[in-house]
C-alpha cells in the first residue's frame, strides 16, 4: 500500500496523536497532511439553533454561580466574626478589670487579689475555695445544696466605703473600653458586608436582566434549572438585608461582560 495511502487508514486517535506529535516538532507540512486526509463524514444533529444557547446558558450559569458563591463566602465569613466577637472580647475585658483591681488594691497597700486553686482535675477555680482577705472581697460560693452550713462557715467582708464604692464603678470602664472597642470593629464590618452583597446584588440584576433578553425566562428560573442552591443563597441575601440595593457599577460591570461574551460565541 502506498504510503500516501495509509493516511486514509488512521484511526481518529491515531490521527490526533500523529498530529500532536508533528506539531510539537513544528513539521508543519506533515501537520496540514494529517488534516487534509482525515476523511469526511456526514452526521445528523439537533438544531444547533437550540443545543448551542442552552449549552452555552449553562457554561454562563456556572461562571455566575461561582461568582455569587465566593461573595457569599465573604459575607458570611464577616457574619461569623461579628458573631463571636463578644467571645473573643470578654475575655480581655475580664483580664482588664481584674488587673485594674489588682492594681488599686495594690496601690492602696492591699493584699492582692487572691490567686484560683487548681483541683485535681487540673481546672482553675472549680471548687476552689477562696480565703478570707483584709477589705472588702466577701467570699463566694456557687454551691446552692447547702446553703445554710455555707454561711455558717462563711467569713464576711466588710462593706465598702462611700469613698470606696466610687472606685468600684471605675472598675467598669475596662467593660466600656471593650463594648467601645466591639462597636467600632462591628463599624468597620457592616459597610464591609452591605458592599459585597451589593456586588451581589448588582450580578443577580445583571444575570436577571441577561436572561429575559436572550432566553426568555428570569435569571432565578434559569438559575434553579442549573444551580438551585445558589438561587436559594441569593434569596437568603434579599430577605437578610432587605435595604440593601444593587450595586449599579457592578450590576453595569457584569452585564457587559455576559453580553461579550455571548456577543464573541453568536456574533
Amino acid at each position: 500500500m502506498p504510503v500516501d495511502a495509509m493516511y486514509d487508514q488512521f484511526t481518529p486517535t491515531e490521527r490526533l496523536s500523529l498530529l500532536l506529535e508533528a506539531m510539537a516538532r513544528e513539521d508543519w507540512p506533515e501537520a496540514r497532511k494529517l488534516r487534509a486526509t482525515c476523511p469526511d463524514k456526514t452526521y445528523r444533529m439537533g438544531d444547533l439553533a437550540f443545543h448551542e444557547p442552552r449549552e452555552f446558558i449553562w457554561d454562563l450559569a456556572t461562571i455566575a454561580a461561582a461568582d455569587l458563591r465566593v461573595m457569599y463566602g465573604k459575607i458570611r465569613m464577616m457574619q461569623s466574626f461579628n458573631e463571636v466577637l463578644p467571645f473573643l472580647t470578654d475575655q480581655h475585658a475580664m483580664a482588664a478589670e481584674l488587673s485594674f483591681m489588682d492594681g488599686w488594691r495594690l496601690g492602696n497597700d492591699m493584699p492582692e487579689l487572691p490567686r484560683p486553686d487548681v483541683d485535681r482535675d487540673g481546672v482553675e477555680g472549680h471548687d476552689a475555695v477562696q480565703p478570707a482577705v483584709d477589705g472588702f472581697y466577701p467570699e463566694q460560693d456557687d454551691d446552692d445544696d447547702n446553703d445554710e452550713d455555707d454561711d455558717a462557715d462563711r467569713v464576711p467582708g466588710r462593706e465598702p466605703t462611700v469613698e470606696e464604692m466610687e472606685v468600684i464603678d471605675r472598675w467598669k470602664a475596662p467593660q466600656r473600653w471593650v463594648a467601645v472597642a466591639q462597636r467600632r470593629i462591628t463599624g468597620l464590618y457592616v459597610p464591609v458586608i452591605r458592599r459585597v452583597t451589593g456586588d451581589a446584588l448588582g450580578v443577580w440584576a445583571a444575570w436577571d436582566a441577561f436572561c429575559q433578553a436572550k432566553v426568555g425566562v428570569d435569571g432565578d428560573t434559569a438559575m434553579r434549572a442549573h444551580c438551585p442552591p445558589v438561587a436559594e443563597l441569593v434569596k437568603e441575601l434579599t430577605a437578610t438585608y432587605p435595604e440593601v440595593r444593587a450595586r449599579e457599577d457592578k450590576q453595569a460591570e457584569y452585564a457587559a461582560d455576559l453580553e461579550r461574551a455571548w456577543g464573541k460565541r453568536f456574533g
